[in-house]
């Protein structure tokens, strides 16, 4: 399952510049990669997860911040489309699952 996460957020100060560029972190310490300026996918497991994470941007979203969480399965993101300057491109695979042993 696939968390895309869209989002946009005021910078019309130094403090909610400061508050953006804290949410960035925030997705990339939750293991987001981004795909475009203020769009951010990540692979997980477990729908439950998707849900958690959820939970968590939802509540460290910035006063003033407006942000979209679509939830799609692996196939659908793999039968997505992605175009760099005009040029098919391929999409992000899901990340390798973990032997442990």
């Amino acid at each position: 399952m696939w968390a895309i996460v869209m989002f946009d957020l005021p910078v019309q100060t130094k403090e909610q510049r400061r508050e953006a560029t804290a949410y960035r972190h925030l997705l990339k310490d939750l293991g987001f990669q981004m795909v475009q300026l203020s769009v951010y996918a990540r692979y997980s497991v477990t729908s439950a997860t998707s849900l958690r994470l959820a939970s968590t941007l939802s509540a460290y979203l910035p006063k003033g911040g407006e942000v979209r969480i679509l939830r799609v399965t692996d196939r659908q993101w793999s039968q997505g489309f992605r175009f760099c300057n005009g040029d098919p491109s391929d999409i992000e695979q899901a990340p390798a699952p973990l032997l442990l042993f």
